[in-house]
């Protein structure tokens, strides 16, 4: 119980910290800034191209492409390569996730207004659901990445399919809100 506490401290930990050290990645040493913040850019527009292109057919396409080709080239040939290049992916899908997300939210509660102007009563509205639905998703992604985790614990392939796992949920999530407008 303990050592799995511990696991779970530490992927916590560096789940927390992942933001400040891209961060610090992206500034350098000298804060020139020249290689992560470029990479989220180049994850972020090959995630649109592939969208506006054969994407727009079939979105779940999209998924995974711009972590396979960074995975191909010589960075992306180690374990924590591999990892960084699904993290930049992850990052452009969420980014992307929350985009849609606020834009969910802004329609929820002009609706809610509209409704409530009209005099038209309801115990459920539509922006507190959509923020109790992102944090039930939230959980269920936390929760099946961690699964995965375990499954893969006793080898180094456990950091990039758990990665794959985030990467994966946070796309599939971004695409669905992109998809639900009413």
């Amino acid at each position: 119980m303990a050592t799995h506490l511990i696991r779970i401290l530490a992927v916590a930990g560096l789940a927390c910290l992942s933001p400040y050290l891209a961060h610090a990645q992206s500034s350098g040493a000298n804060g020139s800034g020249d290689m992560a913040g470029s990479k989220d850019g180049e994850a972020r527009s090959a995630i649109e191209q592939c969208l506006a292109g054969a994407g727009a057919q079939d979105p779940q396409s999209c998924i995974g492409t711009y972590a396979q080709s960074c995975g191909e080239s010589e960075e992306g040939q180690t374990t924590q390569g591999m990892t960084d290049c699904i993290g930049q992916e992850t990052d452009a899908w969420d980014a992307l996730l929350n985009e849609n997300y606020e834009a969910r939210m802004t329609e929820a509660k002009s609706l809610d207004a509209e409704r409530d102007a009209e005099g038209v009563l309801s115990d459920n509205e539509a922006a507190p659901l959509l923020r109790k639905a992102q944090r039930a998703w939230i959980a269920y992604r936390d929760a099946e990445c961690d699964r995965i985790f375990e499954l893969s614990k006793d080898g180094t392939i456990r950091l990039p399919e758990t990665a794959s796992c985030t990467n994966r949920l946070t796309a599939e999530r971004a695409l669905a809100l992109g998809d639900d407008q009413p």
